[in-house]
């Protein structure tokens, strides 16, 4: 039983000195802080991207410092995770929030056409009160009457006109002249159209034209008073109210040739006793196309040809409502002698525009 007891003391004293052991070993572990090198210690960066790396010259230092100090390779379970020194902390970039730049509203102008080299229609100009393109497959009866009667016998005409020698097609008005017996005996048939019911005081009259070759044809454009509007359709002669070349019942020539002369252009007034105008020149009529314009204003005509003045008067102008008529007269005054082997021929007019 002694050596028993003493067997028994001796372990009992071993024990308290293997825990008295533990316990001071322990509690070093777990009071004193881990200090690793300065040097090629680990060092924490933020990339660009914002994420954290470790450089690998970091790693090799730590691995170094654990094995100076006699740290096992293996933690022992009480003991804390080494303590790094915290990752710096990166502020977030802020993105900076511009306005919206504002969307011009200005809109876009349309593509620009290049110039027709064949007759083209242009859209309606503002203050438009009448037009005509000829878009159409026939004559707009509700603007134009076709005439169906003998020509001006006081000119000394020798034709006559006929709605079958009117027609539109492919945008473009055309009155023929031929060789073609009339009711009445004449030996030339042409065509003519006025306006229906339209008139006008001042304005502006436009109008794109071939007009028509030949010899002995007579083709103009021109303005005559309303008086003889409703008469004019069955008779070129005086029939009242129609009293020419009276207030009322006179005559502004826009464009009218004479005498076979494909390159002079009449333009005139016949109001009362006043026959004024000008005789302009240009490239031949019958082979090109030309823009014909006459502003009438009060006290004022003014006659352009492509753009260009070409006639200007401030005496005896007309002051009543007038009406367009378009026509190819056959020989007599302004016409002359006519040579059958000219013909047939044609006068072609684009457009009719007028506005204010």
């Amino acid at each position: 039983m002694q050596n028993r007891g003493l067997v028994i003391g001796l372990s009992l004293t071993l024990g308290a000195i293997m825990v008295a052991g533990f316990i001071a070993v322990t509690g070093q572990h777990r009071d004193a802080p881990r200090s690793l090198p300065t040097t090629g210690s680990p060092t924490t960066t933020a990339s660009d991207s914002g994420s954290v790396t470790t450089s690998s010259a970091s790693v090799s230092a730590t691995a170094s410092a654990g094995v100076a100090s006699g740290a096992s390779s293996t933690p022992s379970p009480l003991a804390p995770a080494p303590a790094h020194s915290p990752a710096p902390t990166r502020a977030a970039t802020v993105v900076p929030t511009h306005a919206a730049t504002p969307v011009p509203t200005h809109a876009v102008p349309a593509p620009t056409t290049p110039a027709p080299t064949t007759p083209a229609a242009s859209p309606p100009v503002a203050g438009m009160v009448f037009s005509d393109e000829f878009n159409s497959s026939s004559l707009d009866t509700s603007k134009w009457v076709a005439l169906n009667r003998s020509g001006d016998s006081s000119n000394q005409e020798v034709g006559c006109y006929a709605p079958d020698h009117v027609g539109v097609s492919g945008g473009l008005l055309t009155l023929r002249t031929d060789v073609a017996a009339c009711p009445d005996g004449k030996s030339y048939t042409s065509g003519a159209i006025q306006m229906r019911s339209f008139s006008f005081t001042y304005g502006t009259v436009e109008f794109r034209s071939k007009e028509s070759g030949g010899t002995g044809t007579w083709p103009a454009e021109w303005l005559l008073g309303s008086n003889c509007q409703q008469t004019n359709v069955a008779s070129a002669d005086n029939v009242s109210p129609c009293a020419w070349p009276n207030s009322g019942s006179d005559e502004i020539d826009i464009a009218e040739i004479m005498g076979h002369d494909l390159s002079t252009v009449n333009q005139g007034i016949h109001s009362g006793g006043n026959n004024d105008g000008c005789r302009a020149s240009t490239s031949d009529v019958s082979q090109n196309w030309h823009t014909y314009q006459l502003v009438w204003s009060p006290g004022s005509l003014v006659w352009k040809i492509d753009g260009v003045t070409t006639c200007t008067k401030t005496a005896g102008i007309p002051s009543t409502p007038m009406f367009l008529i378009l026509n190819t007269a056959v020989g007599g005054t302004g016409g002359g002698a006519v040579d059958p082997s000219t013909l047939p021929q044609t006068h072609q007019v684009d457009y009719v525009r007028i506005y204010k």
